[in-house]
C-alpha cells in the first residue's frame, strides 16, 4: 500500500467508488467538499496530509484545481466519470487510482458516509463557518492580503482539531 499524501484525483475516484457502493449521487460541489473534509480529518487524526495538491480558496469554498478541472462539466448533475492523471511510465492518461493505506481508507469511507448524504449547499455552509480556514483565507484575499489564496495544511489541521470527530463521523 502506498502512503500519502495521495494525488487528489485518485482520492476523488476512491470517494466516488465508495459513494457508488453506498448508492449516493455525488455532485461536483459535494466531491470538492468531501475531499476537503477528508483531508482535514486526516490531518487532525494522523498529522499528515491526505491530498498532495493544495486547496485553494474559491468563492464557493475550498477547491483542488486538478479535480475541479475534470468535474466542472457535472455542475448540477451527479458525477458519472472517473478522473484521470498522466502516467509517466506508460506516457498515457489513465484513470487515477491508488492503494490507500487501511487507516486512511477507513477515514475516507467514514467521511464519504457522513458528508456524502448532505446537500451540496449544506456542505458549502460547513466550509464557510466562522474561523474556518477557507473563511480566513477568503477574507484576507478579498482584502488583498492573500496572493494565491491557498489554504495551509497547518490551518486546516488546527481547525479540524477543534471539531469533535465523534459527533461528525461517528468514529473515534
Amino acid at each position: 500500500m502506498e502512503s500519502g499524501p495521495y494525488d487528489a484525483r485518485a482520492v476523488a475516484n476512491f470517494v466516488l467508488d465508495q459513494a457508488s457502493l453506498a448508492r449516493l449521487d455525488i455532485y461536483s460541489t459535494s466531491l470538492l467538499k468531501i475531499l476537503y473534509f477528508a483531508h482535514g480529518w486526516h490531518l487532525a487524526k494522523f498529522s499528515v496530509p491526505l491530498i498532495a495538491q493544495p486547496f485553494e480558496a474559491w468563492e464557493f469554498g475550498p477547491v483542488v484545481r486538478v479535480v475541479y478541472d475534470q468535474i466542472r462539466e457535472y455542475s448540477g448533475s451527479p458525477i458519472k466519470c472517473r478522473l484521470v492523471s498522466f502516467n509517466a511510465v506508460t506516457m498515457k492518461k489513465e484513470v487515477a487510482q491508488v492503494d490507500v493505506q487501511e487507516d486512511s481508507s477507513a477515514l475516507i469511507r467514514a467521511v464519504t458516509g457522513a458528508y456524502g448524504v448532505l446537500h451540496p449547499y449544506r456542505l458549502s455552509d460547513l466550509t464557510h463557518a466562522v474561523d474556518s480556514p477557507w473563511t480566513s483565507v477568503w477574507d484576507a484575499a478579498n482584502a488583498g492580503k492573500a496572493p494565491g489564496a491557498k489554504l495551509s495544511d497547518c490551518a486546516i489541521r488546527d481547525y479540524f482539531l477543534r471539531q469533535n470527530e465523534a459527533d461528525v463521523l461517528g468514529i473515534s
